[in-house]
């Protein structure tokens, strides 16, 4: 009994072992990029968004300025040449 435990023991130690060695020699990949693989970059994204921006800041003078002229000149738009 006792030869048949010693042998399971020395065959689950030697597969640990060629399991630590194959696992080391394996070559590193390595650093990760997440960036790499990505549908928009994030470079797109920020510019997508500040053009978001700036239209609503467009829209939002726009309005303003129709608002005074309208203030001032009792037109919401300047009278055509």
């Amino acid at each position: 009994m006792k030869i048949y435990l010693k042998k399971h023991i020395s065959i689950l130690i030697f597969f640990l072992l060629v399991g630590v060695i194959v696992s080391s020699c394996q070559r590193n990949k390595g650093a990760s990029n997440p960036y790499l693989h990505m549908k928009k970059k994030p470079v797109e994204q920020m510019k997508a968004a500040d053009k978001r921006t700036i239209k609503r800041g467009n829209k939002a003078y726009k309005k303003q300025l129709q608002s005074n002229r309208k203030h001032l000149f009792g037109k919401k738009r300047a009278p055509k040449a």
